[in-house]
């Protein structure tokens, strides 16, 4: 028995990597101690069963139709907010590492490349500030830079993040109780 407490123990505090990287397309994995999944690109799949079965109605719809546009508002509030606390949960411990972006602005007019440089950095600079006042980080480098020679823009990202286990589940058993609260108080 204390085997297995132990060897849990251990388990919950190796952490879950995550690399996220865009160059030409999106790729991202996770690993945990030897194992690897790729969550993109996937292949395509090709199912038979998806295409015969009949479209099922919408929870949304169904909630909308039992309890209205108010009842559904509370219930978006209500869901809004245990999402909220646990992505509170997992940011406070997610440490980020190797975070790059590399976007090139060129659109063929210097004019409208000016414009898009504008756009790019009121959109790029305040989510980078945001997400690292919120996680432990050990580098980073944004570069965001206007062309106006070439005729197309560029983009270039890659970020590596860790968490322990441990944290995760602290974070799912926080979503757990609000939803069952949020259940709860649907049901009344």
């Amino acid at each position: 028995m204390l085997f297995f407490t132990v060897l849990n123990t251990v388990l919950s505090l190796c952490p879950i990597t995550v690399d996220l990287e865009f160059r030409q397309e999106f790729s991202a994995k996770i690993r945990y101690l030897f194992f690897h999944y790729t969550l993109a690109p996937r292949p395509p799949k090709k199912d038979k069963k998806a295409a015969e079965e009949k479209p099922k109605e919408s929870k949304i719809k169904t909630m909308l139709q039992k309890k209205g546009l108010a009842g559904f508002l509370e219930f978006i509030k209500e869901l809004a907010s245990v999402a909220a606390g646990t992505a509170k949960k997992i940011f406070a411990h997610l440490t980020i590492r190797d975070f790059l972006i590399n976007i090139c602005v060129s659109s063929g007019d210097a004019a409208k490349t000016a414009i898009a440089y504008g756009y790019v950095c009121s959109a790029v600079y305040p989510a980078v500030s945001v997400l690292f006042s919120n996680t432990n980080y050990n580098e980073y480098s944004v570069n965001i830079s206007p062309d106006f020679s070439k005729g197309e823009s560029s983009v270039e990202f890659n970020c590596k993040a860790k968490i322990k286990v441990i944290f995760l589940m602290s974070a799912a058993l926080y979503a757990f109780k609000g939803f069952i609260k949020m259940k709860k108080k649907q049901a009344a």
